[in-house]
C-alpha cells in the first residue's frame, strides 16, 4: 500500500492533480459506500426503517466493527466478492455504526448459488458482491 501512496503523491505533484481517495472521500464514499448512501437515503424518508448490510465472510470488517463498537480493519481479506473487499472508512463508519441495525454475513459458497439461481431463473449473470443481497435474504 505505500508504494500506491508514493506513486499517488509523485503523480499528484508532478501533474498538479487532485487525488480522490479510492474508499474514503466524501466525494465518492466506496469502502462501506453503498449501504452507507442507503442508510442515509431511506431514514432521511422514514426513520423507523430497518437497515440490513450483507457481507461475506472472508471480507466481514462491517459485521466485526458492529460488535466490537470501532472501526475493526481486516489484515486479510478472501472471499468470491471481490467488490466487497475495501474496508470501511472514517467517513463510512459513523453512518454504518449508527444507522445500518443489523450486518448479515454470507458465506462464499452461499454467494455462488445465490448466482446460479440468477442465472438460472433470470438468465442473467451476476457478479458475486451483486448477488450478496440475495444470498442473505436466502440463509435467513
Amino acid at each position: 500500500m505505500s508504494s500506491r501512496e508514493e506513486v499517488a503523491s509523485r503523480v499528484l505533484h508532478e501533474t498538479g492533480s487532485v487525488l480522490i481517495h479510492p474508499y474514503n472521500d466524501g466525494r465518492i464514499i466506496s469502502g462501506g459506500g453503498l449501504i452507507s448512501g442507503v442508510a442515509l437515503a431511506a431514514k432521511s424518508i422514514k426513520p423507523s426503517i430497518r437497515i440490513i448490510a450483507a457481507e461475506p465472510k472472508g471480507a466481514d470488517d462491517a459485521a466485526q466493527s458492529k460488535v466490537a463498537g470501532r472501526i475493526i480493519t481486516l489484515p486479510v481479506t478472501n472471499t468470491v466478492a471481490d467488490g466487497l473487499r475495501a474496508s470501511l472508512g472514517d467517513l463510512t463508519w459513523p453512518v454504518v455504526r449508527d444507522m445500518v441495525d443489523g450486518v448479515v454475513v454470507v458465506e462464499d459458497g452461499e454467494i455462488i448459488e445465490a448466482m446460479r439461481m440468477c442465472y438460472e431463473m433470470l438468465k442473467v449473470s451476476v457478479k458475486p458482491s451483486g448477488a450478496i443481497g440475495l444470498a442473505a435474504v436466502f440463509i435467513n
